[in-house]
């Protein structure tokens, strides 16, 4: 390609000489990137040359078999981009202006250097003629740039939080049977987000949709502050406990209504002993297959985000030894514990319909895993922690999961998958953090061996680390760290219990704790 001219030096190249130059440049070193791409991630190079070179639109038109996900080449196109833009920048800050500027000047010892280099070397040395082509090529990297942003920015990744709350009488200290009347005046201030559960003793509440976790926080202390008001005008307290210190499950009254009559008809005894209090995080995935691929996992991090949120160190009077006997009570229910991995949105609803089509449940709410897609809204529902007594602990578990869902999504979005682990080696960790909590020893499985939790806890700080700012939570999920220190609330509650080995001091205390900060 002859681009210079004997005496007068280099000359302006005219159009068509400038679109072979870009030619030269971008379509051999992107048409080998489609085709590793369709290699490294199984995505037709047809489909990515398509975005690559702005025609999109034509996707329609070409058969792309294999792909799964309509965002997959755009998420590669995305990669591509981001790859050949930086090497380009990278070539352009390494060319010596001085050595350009001295080809510039001596036609023969150019078109030598050109004859030697690389078509993107080649590009540059052309002086000023080359740098206005390099600029040609960076706008067009440019649009490559865009695709990339598009592709790997987190979708909204929504929150929601649902708390339920023990019912207290001030003087003697036990749950009381009072929903009835909660609901009856509280519907007045909170809408539908105040809701019965299977006892009378229990109160849930559930936020509205928040984009943050600033928005979190202030819908937990407005929820809590607004129940805690209502309790009042009746002459009762509101507690944030995973287990009542002292409360008998036998003498509790169960909600009037078919569908607790039924539930209590169907399940017994154990419905009946489930006077436990959870929080449950639900965090909005619209994609469906997304969602899955997250929940498959972020199963193996539970066991370490359950230590965080123990709050239930007694039953039926006794210290049990156990930091969340919640979750002790809750594994007596079929369908409960950890899920099982499921290889598609459509694996997952084929086995709801078994268990449907079986009469074994009559719809998917009565699966009661530790984490779940939701059945009525497009979110992944964490529902393995315990109630969380203090608003800070409960802000700092909702941004943890959001933070966690965020980094496993960019993690698949770069072809990066999370090890599975079988569901059984997982419960094996759990029980751990169940029975000691933070003082206990997990299991790290791709070594074999036994790790400190508060290790594992750094780790998965260190994990999330480069997105809490991007989803804005840097401060709560930090608050971590005060959790490590001060102990979760079974901690707290066992250290009060000691001192004078009173329960009622331990219902006190989760009382004046829940309210904390949510005046």
């Amino acid at each position: 390609m002859q681009v210079l001219s004997g005496r007068r030096g280099p000359q302006r190249p005219c159009d068509h000489e400038r679109q072979q130059l870009l030619h030269l440049l971008l379509v051999p070193r992107l048409l080998s990137a489609c085709e590793e791409a369709e290699e490294r991630w199984e995505v037709p190079r047809v489909a990515i040359g398509l975005l690559l070179t702005g025609r999109q639109h034509l996707l329609d038109e070409f058969p792309c078999p294999g792909i799964l996900e309509p965002q997959r080449p755009l998420e590669v196109a995305g990669r591509i981009a981001a790859e050949q833009a930086f090497r380009l920048e990278q070539l352009a800050g390494s060319i010596d202006p001085d050595r350009q500027a001295d080809a510039a000047a001596d036609p023969e010892r150019q078109q030598r250097q050109a004859a030697a280099a690389t078509p993107e070397q080649e590009l540059l040395l052309f002086g000023r003629h080359g740098q206005s082509l390099q600029r040609q090529a960076r706008r067009k990297f440019s649009r490559f740039r865009m695709l990339e942003s598009r592709a790997m920015a987190l979708p909204k990744l929504t929150l929601g939080v649902e708390e339920e709350y023990q019912i207290i009488h001030p003087e003697t200290r036990e749950l009381t049977s009072y929903i009835q009347e909660f609901l009856d005046q509280g519907r007045m201030v909170l809408q539908d987000q105040i809701k019965p559960e299977f006892l009378q003793s229990q109160v849930e509440v559930g936020s509205k949709i928040c984009h943050n976790v600033k928005e979190v926080r202030q819908e937990i202390c407005r929820l809590r502050s607004a129940i805690r008001e209502l309790a009042a005008s009746k002459g009762l307290q509101v507690a944030a406990a995973g287990t009542h210190p002292f409360s008998v499950w036998s003498k509790q009254q169960v909600t009037a209504g078919e569908r607790y009559t039924a539930h209590e008809r169907d399940m017994a005894d154990v419905a009946r002993q489930m006077l436990v209090f959870g929080m449950h995080v639900h965090i909005g995935i619209e994609d469906p297959e997304l969602l899955i691929d997250v929940m498959n996992q972020a199963r193996y991090f539970l066991p370490h985000l359950l230590a965080l949120s123990t709050s239930s160190p007694f039953w039926h009077g006794r210290e049990t030894g156990l930091k969340s006997y919640r979750t002790i009570v809750l594994n007596t229910l079929p369908r409960a514990g950890l899920p099982p991995s499921f290889v598609s949105w459509a694996d997952y609803t084929g086995f709801v319909e078994t268990l449907i089509k079986t009469n074994c449940i009559d719809e998917a709410t009565k699966i009661w895993w530790d984490i779940r897609p939701n059945p009525k809204f497009p979110t992944l529902e964490f529902r393995f922690p315990d109630i969380c007594t203090r608003v800070d602990e409960a802000v700092c578990m909702a941004a943890l999961l959001q933070a966690l869902v965020a980094k496993l999504i960019k993690l698949r979005r770069a072809n990066i998958a999370w090890r599975s682990y079988r569901r059984n080696l997982i419960t094996e960790s759990k029980w751990r953090a169940v029975r000691y909590g933070l003082e206990g020893t997990l299991i790290d499985f791709g070594k074999k061996r036994e790790v400190p939790l508060r290790e594992l806890i750094a780790e998965i700080l260190d994990l999330v680390e480069d997105v809490v700012d991007e989803i804005g939570a840097r401060e709560e999920v930090d608050y971590v760290h005060r959790i490590l220190d001060e102990g979760t609330s079974a901690d707290r509650q066992l250290r009060v219990y000691h001192k004078r080995n009173n329960l009622k001091d331990v219902v006190d205390h989760v009382v004046t704790e829940t309210h904390e900060g949510s005046s």
